[in-house]
């Protein structure tokens, strides 16, 4: 009962935060309540706009199910957000004492990673994986505790431009190439002249000059207006400021006319209740091994098929562990099952009522000789 009093108190907070804005700027929602729904007594759903700004669930693009800490308003525990429009993951992290902490997966709508790395106090820490939209690598970022290496950077063709941490960095930051962004790479370092060019509007070109990290001078040139120089701010970034962050703000925000417009609770309770599996699907999966999978030769030649039924555990941060063989039919066919289920990388947990938990899922594979190994 005190939970759930001193949650209602955090959600009254936030109302009253709320009711404090311009009610010209905010026609809509008029309540906090709108914005969210409770589903335990310190579990609640969060809509969001595509900036993770809070809206009515009518013109959701993203929900959040977590636990609140109402002391301290904010998230606490494991949480995940979703795509509304298929219940796909966006992000999946943890918070502990109001601080991000461990690891944190950010995902493209079409299902694919788009970073993963831990944080520590909040702050990144150690090594994070960048990935493109199609599903290859971009870059390898080491977060270290007062600079940010650059270990290796892929273009989008598969080109490896900077190979342990020395090379040319060079990437468009947006599917229409409106803005790109080169420089060199030095020991992991910026080094020498990057530039940033904004290719629409007023076309404005920022050009930085650095010594081995350290950022020397500035200078902003705009087609229309000029030039001027700055030194405090960084504006050729190597990575993007995940959105996601913006919903340790609670802004709430107008539902505009652009939005998604959806509202199928029903669906979304469906998908707080999941199995563990692949990532993008077991079909997916299945698909994968009938592709990799290869016949033993000791097998074909000893006649040896039938069904293989691997095990494996899922733990609460989507990693595989346990890995093993439930019921076998021949050394060799058994190894085979074990090393295509090794080579699968991207796995999800269960949830039940929205909370990961670590589960035991079971994997058939069918060797036939007559034909391809298939699930």
């Amino acid at each position: 009962m005190k939970t759930l009093l001193t949650l209602l108190l955090f959600v009254s907070t936030i109302t009253s935060l709320y009711s404090q804005t311009n009610e010209s700027d905010f026609r809509e929602p008029t309540s906090i309540k709108e914005v969210s729904r409770q589903l335990g007594a310190d579990t609640m759903v969060f809509y969001y706009n595509y900036n993770w700004h809070l809206v009515k669930s009518v013109c959701k693009t993203v929900f959040r199910v977590s636990r609140v800490d109402a002391a301290l308003g904010t998230f606490t525990g494991q949480f995940v957000d979703y795509f509304s429009s298929d219940n796909k993951i966006a992000v999946e992290g943890n918070y502990s004492n109001g601080k991000k902490e461990g690891k944190f997966n950010i995902y493209f709508r079409n299902g694919y990673l788009e970073q993963s790395g831990n944080y520590v106090n909040n702050k990144k820490s150690g090594i994070w994986e960048y990935f493109y939209k199609d599903g290859t690598r971009q870059q390898i970022l080491d977060f270290q505790e007062n600079e940010v290496l650059i270990k290796e950077f892929w273009n989008e063709e598969g080109k490896k431009l900077v190979d342990a941490g020395n090379g040319e960095w060079f990437i468009y930051d947006s599917p229409e190439k409106f803005k790109k962004t080169s420089g060199e790479v030095l020991n992991g370092r910026k080094n020498g002249t990057w530039k940033t060019i904004v290719v629409i509007r007023n076309m404005t070109t920022n050009i930085e000059k650095y010594k081995e990290g350290k950022f020397l001078s500035g200078r902003l040139i705009s087609m229309v207006g000029g030039s001027e120089s700055y030194k405090d701010t960084v504006y050729c970034s190597i990575e993007n400021t995940p959105k996601f962050l913006k919903a340790e703000l609670f802004q709430v925000f107008r539902c505009f006319r652009n939005q998604e417009q959806t509202n199928n609770w029903e669906l979304v309770k469906f998908d707080l209740n999941r199995p563990a599996g692949h990532l993008r699907g077991n079909q997916v999966m299945y698909e994968y091994i009938a592709v990799n999978i290869r016949y033993p030769f000791e097998a074909r030649k000893g006649g040896y098929q039938g069904k293989v039924t691997v095990q494996v555990t899922i733990d609460i941060n989507s990693k595989a562990k346990n890995i093993s063989i439930l019921k076998g039919v021949h050394p060799s066919l058994d190894d085979e099952s074990l090393r295509i289920v090794n080579s699968i990388k991207e796995w999800t947990c269960a949830l039940r009522d929205g909370q990961p938990y670590e589960e035991t899922i079971t994997i058939p594979i069918t060797f036939t000789l007559d034909k391809a190994p298939q699930n």
